[in-house]
């Protein structure tokens, strides 16, 4: 709820960025915050884990292993855990937040919108 309060907060003074997305748990919560005041929240990741989460680290999780790539791949999770996601703003309405996904390199470019 954290994370919902403080984006809900912030949203006023401009885009929302999450650096770090892993598997969007937080994203979920940052969307739903900026969603009544009609905010952006931008999320970087290379959806390649940390360290920790490397196969043979403390935090290593087999799941999250894409066998044919052999790496740690956690976009897929990314995906079905932010779909267009249900957000409840202050008066109890339900609303829907819209995700894309795009390379950086793509949003590195000057956005009007940005």
């Amino acid at each position: 709820m954290a994370l919902y309060e403080s984006a809900l907060e912030q949203a006023r003074r401009g885009v929302i960025l999450e650096l770090g997305t892993f598997c969007g748990k937080s994203t979920v919560y940052l969307a739903a915050g900026v969603e009544p005041s009609g905010g952006l929240v931008v999320t970087v990741d290379h959806h390649r884990g940390s360290e920790e989460h490397q196969v043979g680290e403390e935090y290593h999780d087999p799941s999250l292993l894409d066998a044919d790539l052999t790496r740690i791949e956690t976009l897929p999770y990314f995906r079905r855990g932010v779909r267009p996601v249900v957000a409840l703003d202050s008066a109890r309405r339900i609303s829907r937040v819209p995700r894309s996904l795009c390379r950086s390199r793509t949003l590195a470019r000057p956005a009007p919108h940005l």
